[in-house]
């Protein structure tokens, strides 16, 4: 994009947005590793199995177990195992200057209803399980930050107020968060999400599984532009009662999004917060953050402003199986350009790192093509239709880049009824064909195979980008 014809971001406020500061306030840290755990936490589809009361298909429907306690029982291992996959590999850097940041997607916790609804007499064994896993992570793992996706509950409002409201939402209200732990320390966090989107609810009511009633309006609606602190358009706080059912209640509320941890200062955003610049809003005109993390289910970087200094790094973990990397190269990441389709913008951050199955399938088809040939289609540099690091064929782009498979060979009998995994069957189905159609092809026309062209991870993985420079600041002190 040229700078020219690109708009500022100007959301920001007068005044700076409190953070959290974790001592010591000098830098500690010179680079960073973002490790992301790339699977599918959308809801599922009729071949995930959903169905109906009576049996019918349903297009979709959220997954999971019915019992709160046996749902995030499930989810928990899920996580653990992929946290202590990742640990024990070799791909992520011992330097204590790298400051290891471990991603998670948005709905890793929701549960079958599409939100937790929380009973205190029956949630001692979530709340153990949730304890539990705190007290690793803080305690055992040093150098690293665990943002482990977000938890979704809801909670049942004064009768009172439904019957004056006469609206279908308004008999419940939503709360939507990302637990976030700092290893070696005694200091946890959760960071609320903001704004509800359209696609973050099939229903309303959490005690009718998988089914399809009329659902919160949704922050871009006609009803949320005139009522835009509606319970049904944004997300609320939730009570310290309620983190403390759950096992969030150590765990401090982080202003802003906003948290410094080693001299790095960091910020937060969920989702829509990201595509509304609600972290850029929080900072004062002219701040900056070090490095901006996007816990996400259906977003995307360039998608909302971008306001590390230049150079500074930013990572999104997304839900549909999907992560990202940029750096904001020229500082021109709060700018934007309309698009074609008059709706909406893209922000001018620069390249984008991304990595999914359907990035290593292409990446494999090309590769394997060029390879027989010696030309491939177009000119495209590293990253651009290949995995971040980009390939033995197109070269590399200087990201270092590894994919660790996070759940192991039994992965389909681990999150299979509680993430999507469709989407993986049918990649792999695929996959396997054309590297039929491959062997064929090599054996009539008496060709060597290739061993240039890298197979795709159609599983969930946990992407390690890095380690990253964390370019100085101009004012250290900021």
């Amino acid at each position: 994009f040229g700078s020219a014809t690109l708009s500022p971001w100007t959301g920001g406020g007068a005044n700076a947005a409190p953070k959290v500061l974790l001592e010591p306030p000098e830098r500690r840290y010179s680079s960073s590793q973002f490790l992301g755990f790339n699977l599918f936490t959308a809801p599922g589809t009729a071949a995930d199995g959903c169905f109906g009361d009576s049996g019918e298909e349903l297009e979709l429907c959220y997954l999971g177990r019915p019992k709160t306690d046996e749902d995030i029982s499930q989810r928990e291992k899920i996580m653990m195992e992929a946290i202590n996959r990742t640990f024990m590999s070799s791909e992520w850097d011992r330097n204590p200057d790298v400051l290891k940041v471990f991603v998670a997607p948005e709905f890793f916790w929701r549960g079958s209803h599409g939100a937790y609804r929380l009973d205190p007499r029956s949630s001692a064994l979530s709340k153990s399980l949730i304890q539990t896993m705190t007290k690793w992570l803080v305690g055992q793992v040093r150098e690293w930050l665990f943002i482990l996706g977000t938890f979704v509950a809801a909670q049942h409002v004064d009768e009172r107020w439904v019957d004056e409201s006469q609206l279908p939402w308004a008999n419940i209200s939503y709360f939507n968060f990302a637990p976030i732990h700092v290893g070696g320390t005694k200091r946890s966090f959760v960071h609320f999400k903001h704004f509800i989107s359209g696609i973050d609810f099939l229903h309303t009511q959490p005690s009718v599984p998988r089914t399809q009633p009329q659902t919160p309006p949704g922050v871009f609606s006609n009803f949320c532009h005139e009522h835009p602190y509606s319970n049904g358009c944004i997300y609320g706080k939730a009570p310290r009662a309620m983190l403390e059912d759950i096992g969030f209640g150590q765990h401090q509320v982080l202003p802003g999004g906003l948290v410094e941890i080693g001299g790095i200062r960091i910020g937060l955003e969920i989702c829509l917060d990201h595509a509304e610049g609600e972290l850029c809003k929080h900072l004062g005109p002219g701040e900056t953050v070090d490095m901006q993390i996007i816990v996400s289910a259906g977003m995307n970087i360039p998608t909302g402003p971008v306001c590390t200094a230049p150079g500074g790094p930013v990572f999104l973990s997304d839900g549909f199986a999907r992560t990202e990397l940029n750096f904001n190269k020229l500082g021109l990441g709060t700018h934007s350009e309309q698009l074609p389709d008059g709706r909406r913008r893209r922000y001018n951050v620069g390249v984008v790192y991304g990595a999914d199955a359907l990035v290593g399938l292409q990446q494999w088809i090309a590769d394997t093509l060029d390879s027989f040939t010696g030309y491939g289609f177009g000119s495209r540099l590293p990253g651009e239709s290949t995995l971040p690091g980009g390939s033995p064929v197109t070269g590399t782009t200087g990201v270092k880049f590894a994919q660790v498979n996070a759940l192991g060979e039994d992965w389909f009998d681990k999150v299979s009824g509680f993430y999507d995994v469709n989407d993986y069957i049918q990649a792999q189905k695929i996959d396997r064909s054309l590297n039929d159609a491959m062997k064929r092809f090599l054996h009539t026309e008496d060709l060597p195979p290739t061993d240039q062209a890298r197979r795709a991870s159609l599983f969930p993985t946990v992407d390690i980008y890095g380690p990253l420079a964390i370019p100085s600041r101009a004012d250290d002190s900021r």
